[in-house]
């Protein structure tokens, strides 16, 4: 009995309209004997495996490699289906591109008759009352866990948690971000609760918060001078320098020559000098 495995990587070409399928096969024959013979590739498209038996005066079949072993004839397949691009190039009947991590079909989508084929396929079949409850069993206790650096996101039962990965669902992009600040540095970064860094404060920071573009730097910030060099500016409450004093300080201080009160000039001529009440009365 022969026990040998041949591994090949194949191409099936349909010379009539000059489109092409790059496959890899395991078998217990030689591919000369194989290929086209018993074997007419793994498509999931149904017509392009007919029509290899129907018409196969279309097709050539081509051994592109015999190699040792199934890794090493899957590493030529995925070089080749990576050249091409096969998942998305028109000239080629395969809807996915071999990958390390498994196939990769982005940006590609199945042929009608593809998913006609699936839909029925998944009519037929009848779970039984056991396979449904052992799926919901399995399926019970698993939580989401997500790998922060590859942003990959599984679900696993708490004692089979890959090390590395974090409890929680990872967000595509910002949506359910926070502000975090870190109150030495004053670097202000947008994280997920679960993934803020040791240190960081939630809550924007105030100095960050006045110069945001589009808003009002006057926005939440009253103001405040000092009574000794008369500086006024505009501070947050939790902002306000030693000394500081709430409220505006006068533009300039005069003195009315009737009375001796002190004040601002605006107010000043309005009550004193000419309208002050002493001068009203002096004789």
């Amino acid at each position: 009995m022969n026990s040998k495995k041949f591994h090949y990587v194949y191409r099936i070409t349909n010379t009539k309209i000059n489109k092409h399928y790059y496959g890899v096969r395991t078998s217990n024959i030689e591919p000369l004997k194989d290929l086209g013979f018993k074997y007419f590739s793994r498509s999931l498209d149904p017509v392009f495996r007919r029509d290899q038996k129907d018409n196969p005066q279309d097709y050539k079949y081509t051994i592109v490699s015999e190699l040792s072993s199934r890794k090493e004839a899957v590493e030529l397949e995925i070089k080749l289906h990576a050249k091409f691009d096969v998942g998305v190039n028109e000239s080629f009947y395969n809807n996915a591109k071999q990958t390390s991590t498994g196939f990769d079909n982005t940006g590609k989508k199945a042929s009608d008759a593809v998913r006609l084929k699936l839909r029925e396929a998944a009519a037929k079949i009848k779970h039984t009352k056991k396979y449904k409850e052992d799926k919901s069993k399995a399926s019970k206790g698993r939580i989401h866990y997500h790998d922060p650096i590859t942003k990959e996101n599984r679900m696993f039962l708490p004692h089979e948690v890959i090390l590395g990965f974090v409890k929680g669902r990872v967000f595509d992009s910002s949506r359910g971000k926070m502000a975090y600040h870190n109150p030495i540095t004053k670097e202000l970064k947008y994280f997920h609760p679960y993934e803020v860094p040791s240190g960081y404060v939630e809550g924007m920071h105030s100095e960050h918060f006045a110069n945001r573009p589009k808003r009002n730097k006057i926005t939440g910030k009253m103001a405040y001078h000092n009574p000794i060099t008369k500086e006024l500016k505009y501070f947050h409450p939790s902002e306000v320098p030693t000394g500081f004093v709430k409220g505006h300080l006068p533009n300039k201080i005069v003195t009315c020559p009737h009375c001796g009160i002190e004040g601002g000039g605006a107010a000043m001529k309005r009550w004193h000098f000419e309208n002050c009440k002493k001068k009203q009365t002096e004789f």
